[in-house]
C-alpha cells in the first residue's frame, strides 16, 4: 500500500511538473530572445554614446589645432621673423636691436587659445630662442626653460633642426618646463624648407587640457582612450592599458566598432578619425563595462527563473504529497 501511495505521489508530481517545465522552457526561450535584443540595443546605445563623445573631442581638438596652424602660418610669414632667420651674430652692435625688435613684435596667443602654454621661435643661425616675453641663447633655453628628460642638448638640437617638420607633434608626455615637470605636447613647424632649415617654431600645448576632454569616457577595469596622429604616433592617452596601432583600425574607415578579440586584448574598441588632420580617436573598454546593463538584466532574469523553478518544484511536491495522502 505504501509502495502504491509513493508511486501515486511520483505520478502526480511528474504530471504536474511537465506543463510547468514546458512553461519554464517557453519563458526561458522568451528570456533568451529578450536578452539578445536587449544586448543589441544596449551595445548600439553605448557605442553610439562613445562615438558621440569622441566626435565632440575630435571637433574641439580640430578647432584648437586649426587655430594653432593659423598662428603658425602667421608667424612663418611675419617679415621680422623671416628677416631674423639670416642673423648669425645676434649680439653685435648692428644686430642687437634687431633681436629686441623681433622679440617685441611677437604676440602672446595663449589667452586666445587655452591649449597653448607658450611658444618659442628657435633660430638655427643665431642659436637663439625667442618668445613674446623672453630671449634665450639656445643652450641656456634648454637648460633652464625647456628640456626633454630622455635627450641631452645636442641630441635635442640635432633632432629639432636636422629634420624638417610640417605641423608635427615632435614629442608628448613629461617635459621639464620652467623648472617643473609638465605634461606637454610639443608642436613643431620648421622654418625654411626641406634641405634648408632655418629654425623651428615650437608651440607648447597643455596636454592636461587635451586629456580633460577625454575624462568623460568610462575606461574603468583596464580600459583606455588614446589619440594618434595621421602616422600612427601617440599624441596622448588616458590609463595605462594597452594601446592600439594604426594598423589595427580598418583601412579607409572613418569610424566604427571593433569587437573584442585576442587582437584587441579582449577589449571592445570604438574609434573615429578626423578628416581635418587624419588623427584617430580610440576608446577601448572591457565587454563587461560596455554591456553592464545587459549583464545586470541577465543576472536578474536568471535569478527570477531559478526562483520560479525552485518554487514550482516545492509547490509540485507539496501538491503531489497531499494528493497522494488523499
Amino acid at each position: 500500500m505504501r509502495w502504491a501511495n509513493g508511486w501515486k505521489i511520483q505520478y502526480i508530481f511528474v504530471r504536474f511538473m511537465i506543463p510547468y517545465f514546458l512553461f519554464m522552457l517557453f519563458t526561458l526561450l522568451a528570456g533568451a530572445l529578450f536578452y539578445r535584443q536587449t544586448y543589441d540595443v544596449v551595445k548600439k546605445e553605448v557605442t553610439h554614446s562613445n562615438l558621440q563623445m569622441l566626435d565632440q573631442v575630435k571637433e574641439t581638438v580640430d578647432s584648437r589645432f586649426n587655430e594653432i596652424n593659423r598662428i603658425s602660418l602667421q608667424l612663418q610669414s611675419d617679415p621680422a621673423v623671416q628677416s631674423f632667420q639670416q642673423v648669425k651674430e645676434p649680439f653685435r652692435d648692428t644686430t642687437a636691436y634687431k633681436v629686441y625688435r623681433t622679440q617685441k613684435s611677437l604676440y602672446s596667443y595663449n589667452a586666445a587659445n587655452g591649449f597653448i602654454l607658450n611658444y618659442y621661435l628657435i633660430f638655427k643661425n643665431s642659436d637663439l630662442a625667442l618668445s613674446p616675453d623672453s630671449t634665450y641663447e639656445l643652450p641656456s633655453f634648454y637648460r633652464y626653460m625647456f628640456s626633454e628628460p630622455s635627450k641631452d642638448y645636442t641630441t635635442w638640437r640635432n633632432d629639432l633642426l636636422g629634420n624638417f617638420r610640417n605641423r608635427e607633434i615632435m614629442s608628448s608626455g613629461s617635459t621639464v618646463y620652467q623648472g617643473k615637470t609638465t605634461d606637454l605636447l610639443t608642436y613643431v613647424q620648421s622654418l625654411g624648407y626641406p634641405g634648408h632649415i632655418q629654425g623651428a617654431l615650437m608651440i607648447l600645448v597643455d596636454n592636461q587640457r587635451l586629456q580633460s576632454l577625454l575624462r568623460g569616457i568610462d575606461i574603468s577595469d583596464g580600459g583606455w582612450v588614446s589619440i594618434m596622429d595621421e602616422k600612427g604616433r601617440l599624441v596622448t592617452s588616458l590609463s595605462s592599458g594597452g594601446l592600439v596601432t594604426r594598423q589595427s583600425l580598418p583601412p579607409g574607415a572613418k569610424s566604427g566598432v571593433i569587437e573584442a578579440s585576442a587582437a584587441t586584448g579582449g577589449m571592445m574598441m570604438t574609434y573615429t578619425t578626423s578628416s581635418y588632420n587624419g588623427w584617430s580617436y580610440v576608446v577601448a573598454q572591457p565587454p563587461h563595462v560596455v554591456l553592464s546593463k545587459v549583464l545586470a538584466i541577465k543576472h536578474t532574469t536568471v535569478t527570477i527563473l531559478l526562483a520560479f523553478l525552485i518554487f514550482g518544484l516545492i509547490l509540485a511536491y507539496l501538491f503531489a504529497t497531499r494528493s497522494g495522502d488523499g
